[in-house]
């Protein structure tokens, strides 16, 4: 007996016209490929990498393995986003004496060295400390203005590094000796309370009789000021604090008052 051959219905028609045929498939691809291409194309960035243009958008190589070629879209950066610069306005600039005989401007504990100038009232200064093989980069302008005031603008006021500590055997700075002294008859002496002031950079100072003095060290209670200008000015005054009275230790400034500058 012959087989008979089923016959195809109208259904069944239109699902054999609808399946596409391997010529339709690869002619589709074919077409893909063709559209892709026209929008792809290389070029060479301002550094001289090349970069790929997809889409109108751009994107560098990042890696390549196994004959693949990783790109990264150019946008592919985060903002770092930069601390707000702070100004400051003082009568005058504390310095230090450097290693190389050169001053140092010293600001909330971190030193500057001079990096450029404009004019004569301009200064520049940068951070001369360099963390972990890397360049702190803390920035200082002073500028002297017309009534005499410094306008100090830090540009960038972290630093990667703590502060430096102070050389230790450097009699200049050595804290032990007034540790050493009797402050017996000193405590005997009229006191006046104590007036603390915050400092633009962090920390608290004491205003006394219109000169600012600035925290030096310490011992059972009693803490030790010494004048802010005793590195630009060499000044020896000192006051001592217990239980919220001042003492004058060190009378003498060899500058003028700091509420009359």
């Amino acid at each position: 007996m012959h087989s008979m051959k089923p016959e195809l219905t109208s259904a069944s028609n239109r699902k054999l016209k609808n399946t596409p045929t391997d010529d339709d498939e690869e002619d589709e691809k074919i077409g893909i490929e063709h559209k892709f291409a026209l929008d792809l194309r290389l070029e060479t960035g301002s550094k001289g990498r090349p970069k790929l243009i997809m889409g109108g958008y751009a994107f560098f190589r990042n890696n390549s393995s196994n004959n693949k070629t990783y790109w990264l879209c150019s946008k592919n950066h985060r903002k770092i986003q930069q601390p707000d610069p702070i100004t400051l306005y003082r009568p005058r600039l504390t310095f230090i004496q450097g290693q190389r005989e050169h001053k140092l401007l010293v600001i909330g504990g971190y030193t500057y060295a001079r990096n450029n100038f404009a004019g004569d009232d301009t200064i520049y200064w940068a951070c001369r400390t360099s963390y972990k093989h890397v360049r702190c980069s803390s920035r200082v302008v002073t500028t002297l203005l017309d009534d005499g005031m410094y306008r100090i603008t830090i540009t960038n006021p972290k630093h990667n590094h703590p502060r430096p500590r102070r050389q230790r055997g450097n009699k200049k700075h050595d804290q032990t000796k007034w540790l050493k002294i009797d402050l017996s008859p000193i405590l005997q002496k009229p006191s006046e309370p104590v007036v603390l002031v915050p400092c633009r950079l962090g920390g608290m100072k004491v205003f006394y009789q219109g000169y600012y003095f600035e925290y030096h060290t310490s011992k059972s209670g009693i803490k030790h000021y010494r004048c802010v200008h005793h590195a630009q000015h060499d000044c020896k005054a000192r006051i001592i604090v217990k239980a919220s009275r001042v003492y004058e230790f060190v009378p003498m400034h060899n500058h003028p008052h700091d509420d009359d500058a």
